[in-house]
């Protein structure tokens, strides 16, 4: 069983991870928009192709 203090720090490396994270990608929209913007457009046509594959089945 992990104890109390090890579960706590697990818990916060991942709040740190996250926070790091979101700052990074504030950081690439704000110097990078057109590159994220298009990064973003592959990602969310690459989505709704994977959901069109499993709601046809």
């Amino acid at each position: 069983m992990v104890s109390e203090p090890q579960i706590f720090q697990r818990k916060n490396k991942m709040k740190l991870g996250f926070i790091i994270g979101a700052l990074f990608a504030t950081w690439l929209t704000l110097n990078y928009p057109d590159q994220m913007r298009s990064y973003f457009t592959k990602a969310v046509d690459y989505i709704e192709s994977v959901a069109t594959f499993i709601t046809s089945k």
